[in-house]
């Protein structure tokens, strides 16, 4: 039996999602973020009495985020950008200065939790997720009405892992040919590397560059990533990189770090890290909610209230 929420949400979530979507694309023009940057890096150069450039990353620079997500900084000192900073313990005691100057200021909210100075890894990541997400606007409402409805079934306890829940949103749109794969996206152009990770990509190509197929309407492929999620088999490794479905045993060669532990999947520029570590009750939960959101969001459609 559906919860109040869930029937309210099911009843208004055109309006909900095209809410979230909008406020989204307000929230990733980082150019409102310039007071933030200015005098943050003022507060750093300062108290560091050195050189040092303000990046953010995460759900705002992707383009997913809501008001409720944090703005993700990386402090780049001595032009870091592409190189690991080695923090010093002297480093380290005077970015302490940092957050207590930050704890005491009333010019904004960011907390030392929100802020990073190993490299520009992060940040290039971000940078190259939204571009996926700019070439392809209506998987920004698809992310949305995902992520809502996983957070109004808190009983499978997944409501937490927004970029593994990223992550396989790419995935399953690769896999129907409306995201290309991050191999494709780097394919011909001169390489940059961070953290031995080639992180290169062009913002001025678009879907066609990359013969992607474009999203007509984001309703149309709710059902189709549930399903595709709740007979997925998991004990193979999803690559974003290249789109491809990998054994464990071939994928651990490749990557031998790789952590094979509930949800396999490589991120798009770290192939080695697994970005859906969860435990086994967790996993089994997610498969769980994608199995009954396949069949009750199937009713919808039958019942016309998604079309």
């Amino acid at each position: 039996m559906e919860s109040k929420e869930v029937k309210y949400f099911l009843d208004n979530y055109e309006n909900i999602i095209k809410s979230l979507s909008e406020n989204s694309t307000k929230l990733k023009d980082l150019s409102q973020y310039e007071s933030v940057r200015e005098s943050l890096k003022a507060l750093v150069s300062n108290i560091l009495k050195t050189s040092v450039e303000i990046h953010f990353f995460g759900s705002r620079v992707i383009g997913l985020a809501t008001e409720e997500s944090d703005l993700d900084i990386f402090v780049e000192v001595d032009e870091s950008f592409h190189k690991t900073f080695t923090k010093t313990n002297e480093f380290l005691d005077q970015f302490k200065k940092i957050s207590s100057a930050l704890d005491k200021s009333s010019e904004w909210t960011v907390k030392e939790s929100d802020l990073i100075t190993t490299n520009g890894f992060s940040t290039r990541s971000s940078q190259l997720v939204r571009h996926l997400f700019t070439s392809q606007p209506e998987a920004v409402s698809l992310f949305h009405f995902i992520k809502k409805w996983i957070n109004l079934n808190e009983f499978y306890g997944f409501s937490g892992y927004t970029y593994t829940i990223v992550l396989l949103l790419i995935f399953f749109l690769q896999s129907k040919n409306f995201m290309p794969s991050i191999e494709t996206i780097q394919q011909n152009l001169p390489k940059e590397f961070i953290q031995s990770w080639e992180v290169q990509f062009d913002p001025n190509l678009n879907l066609n560059a990359y013969k992607t197929t474009k999203i007509s309407d984001y309703k149309k492929h709710i059902h189709e990533f549930f399903k595709f999620y709740s007979e997925f088999d998991y004990s193979q490794v999803m690559s974003v990189y290249d789109g491809l479905i990998y054994e464990e045993n071939k994928y651990k060669k490749i990557h031998p770090n790789f952590l094979l532990n509930g949800i396999n999947i490589g991120g798009p520029t770290n192939r080695g890290k697994n970005y859906g570590v969860v435990d086994e009750i967790q996993k089994n939960r997610f498969v769980t909610l994608c199995g009954y959101s396949s069949l009750s969001l199937f009713e919808k459609f039958l019942e016309n209230k998604i079309k």
